[in-house]
């Protein structure tokens, strides 16, 4: 197999990747595939088994709502500066702790109960 010669400072060389350019995308491009199916796999064969439709919607914002707080957190020098993410994420865990069972009612329950009930028929508190 034949070498290549480098212009700049004609010596031979062989084609192919000189430096670690790209690995960084390469692992975030890698941890997002190993996280869809890990997620597909623990919520349809474990989630589902052991709680409702409400608690793994709940469950779930709540991971996610953590892990970017935790991404945000990275980023921060100061513990003054956490206050703020940490702040936004309970506000919002409030929230959908509060919101969460109307939310069922409305449209999970439509989704949940249609092919008993029909299209037609909607959900009431």
């Amino acid at each position: 197999d034949a070498d290549w010669i480098d212009p700049a400072s004609d010596r031979p060389c062989r084609p192919g990747p000189q430096s670690p350019r790209g690995t960084g995308f390469s692992f975030i491009y890698a941890g997002n595939i190993i996280g869809s199916v890990l997620g597909g796999l623990v919520t349809g064969f474990w989630l589902f088994d052991v709680f409702a439709l409400p608690q793994i919607a709940f469950l779930l914002a709540m991971g996610g709502m953590f892990v970017g707080t935790l991404v945000l957190a990275a980023g921060r020098s100061s513990p003054i500066r956490l206050i703020l993410p940490v702040a936004g994420m309970i506000a919002a865990g409030l929230l959908l702790a509060h919101g969460t069972p109307a939310l069922y009612a409305d449209v999970y329950g439509q989704l949940h109960y249609a092919a008993i009930f029909g299209a037609g028929v909607h959900c009431r508190r």
